[in-house]
């Protein structure tokens, strides 16, 4: 299989000049490149163990006065037939509405 960054989830934090790129080439690895040449690649036993840590990589950034550039990565599929809500509450107001299937 080709390396397709391009498919690859990848977060780009900056800071003035400099950059930070997380790459998430499987479920158990964390690429983690930036402005300098080093390229440091962290792999886990679990995938919640690399959701954790880069969860707390991220708050890490933004604490040090990062901030989220840009994201790219796999677009969520469409939803299942018959599995489709019919509303999204979010801070007290609905963000979505969708039409169930079964017509309710």
């Amino acid at each position: 299989m080709a390396d397709d960054h391009d498919s690859e989830p990848t977060w780009t934090f900056v800071r003035g000049t400099d950059r930070i790129v997380l790459r998430c080439p499987s479920r158990t690895q964390i690429v983690i490149s930036g402005t300098t040449p080093t390229v440091r690649r962290i792999d886990f036993a679990e995938p919640r163990e690399r959701v954790a840590y880069q969860s707390g990589f991220e708050s890490h950034l933004i604490r040090s006065g990062w901030s989220l550039a840009n994201f790219t990565g796999h677009r969520a599929a469409p939803p299942r037939k018959g599995r489709l809500l019919t509303r999204i509450p979010f801070a007290g107001r609905v963000i979505a509405r969708f039409k169930r299937d079964d017509g309710s």
